[in-house]
């Protein structure tokens, strides 16, 4: 046993890069594990089955151990083997956007430490999404061997995506690929027949609905061209939305006590300014709909009341309700009557509400 003090900074990746650089190097085979604790999704219930399946992965017990090792010394190209990306609830999106919004950050960092290694922003990096992992040290050896220092990572409270720590986490599989060696996904038995029960039933779900409306095709091929031709028809493009605003003024919500507005934001935005009927006063709460169709996300949400004073007050998207996932200030909403359901402390009167976000379908 070991104990190595480290500084709050730069999470998981700078523990590894910097704070175990000089343990690395005497080892052939390591597994890199940390506490996993994620609290961008709620309920936390979902982080914590990811870090579930992290741990099971990799150190479930010894026997899991011994068959990693095993794999390793079987096969001497193979340079790392981490756990699958979650898929289970709000992870579900992850799914086909792997890379989120660090492939540009990823290309042009394995450039800087001159990797030499294809890439593809339509293809997934092979990546410990989570950074637990076992990896065999000359694998590593160019990434550990950069000179990484602290200074390099944002101090905290640091984001959720984004940062060198997200942009490394999706690096490794490429410095693997760039020594020689090739990285893989690794399950133990009981977490492999969880991964084909959980991808069997979410792509069943799917054809269900695509078979039952007529979209189905011959194969998978042939569905996808007619389900991505039928989004197009049908306005998956378009930037105008119809907000509404639901106002609760001890009634509960209902169709009566309601402000409309149109949405004339560029292509892709949600710009909408809401005012308080002067007959009616400030509501208790309020519940925000942004569309009647559901499958849309909204990123960089902002949320603000508005004074007469012209000054503003912003309400996080964490403090708000909804029936969506949210993940920092972006909200996902797959089910169609999407809602933000809005309340506020302030001494002083609002006079209405503004929100801001950008859009996807």
């Amino acid at each position: 046993l070991e104990i190595i003090v480290i500084e709050n900074r730069g999470r998981d990746v700078s523990a590894l890069l910097i704070g175990a650089k000089e343990i690395v190097p005497r080892y052939e085979y390591i597994c890199f594990a940390h506490d996993k604790r994620v609290v961008q999704l709620k309920p936390w219930t979902q982080g914590a089955g990811w870090s579930y399946k992290c741990f099971e992965s990799v150190l479930k017990n010894r026997h899991v151990v011994n068959n990693i090792v095993s794999r390793f010394e079987e096969n001497p190209r193979l340079g790392m083997l981490s756990p699958a990306p979650p898929n289970h609830a709000g992870y579900y999106s992850l799914l086909g956007t792997e890379w989120t919004e660090n492939y540009e950050k990823v290309k042009a960092l394995s450039e800087e430490l001159g990797m030499h290694v294809p890439m593809s922003e339509e293809k997934e990096p092979i990546a410990p999404i989570g950074t637990i992992f076992w990896f065999r040290s000359k694998s590593l050896e160019k990434l550990m061997k950069a000179g990484w220092g602290y200074e390099d990572f944002p101090e905290e409270p640091a984001g959720s995506d984004g940062t060198l720590a997200h942009v490394i986490e999706r690096l490794y599989p490429f410095a693997v690929q760039d020594a020689g060696y090739y990285p893989a996904w690794v399950f133990d038995d009981e977490e492999a027949a969880l991964e084909v029960t959980n991808l069997t039933y979410m792509l069943r779900g799917l054809n269900t609905i695509l078979y039952d409306n007529g979209v189905g095709g011959a194969n998978y091929l042939d569905s996808y061209t007619r389900l991505e031709e039928l989004l197009k028809v049908g306005g998956k493009y378009r930037s105008f939305l119809d907000p509404v605003l639901y106002l609760n003024y001890g009634r509960g919500y209902n169709e009566n006590e309601v402000l409309h507005a149109c949405n004339w934001g560029e292509k892709d935005s949600l710009r909408v300014d809401f005012r308080w009927p002067e007959n009616m006063g400030v509501p208790l709460r309020v519940r925000f709909d942004p569309c009647e169709e559901g499958g849309i996300k909204l990123k960089s949400v902002s949320i603000h009341l508005v004074f007469s004073s012209g000054r503003k007050k912003q309400i996080l998207l964490e403090d708000c309700v909804c029936n969506g996932v949210v993940s920092d200030d972006e909200v996902q909403f797959e089910k169609p009557d999407p809602w933000i359901d809005i309340s506020w402390k302030s001494f002083r009167k609002p006079i209405g509400l503004e929100i801001r976000a950008q859009v996807t379908f």
